[in-house]
């Protein structure tokens, strides 16, 4: 595909390649690696289903907060990079999913 989503031309030398992807979808409970777990498995299912691209909710790893500004919330941020970043990686590579 060229930018814009448009079929690349004839004879540009680009090829196309077709990518499955797995949309994670998930409820969150209040145990943030309970919900690391849960991800993680329906990612390997995902893969087993043919997923080449697995995609993760905004804020997977615990439960969704931002209803309100609240400067109690920011202690829930994950870094990037950092180790469920780290952990995430390792996952992908063992299982070749981008």
């Amino acid at each position: 595909m060229s930018r814009g989503g448009r079929p690349a031309a004839e004879g540009t030398g680009t090829a196309k390649r077709s990518v499955t992807l797995g949309l994670v979808q998930m409820a969150m409970g209040p145990e943030r690696e309970a919900n690391l777990e849960r991800a993680f498995a329906l990612a390997r299912r995902a893969r087993g289903q043919g997923a080449g691209l697995i995609v993760f909710p905004e804020i997977f790893s615990g439960r969704f907060f931002c209803r309100e500004l609240d400067p109690r919330h920011t202690a829930l941020a994950e870094p990037v990079p950092g180790p469920l970043c780290d952990r995430l990686a390792r996952r992908s590579a063992l299982r070749r999913v981008g």
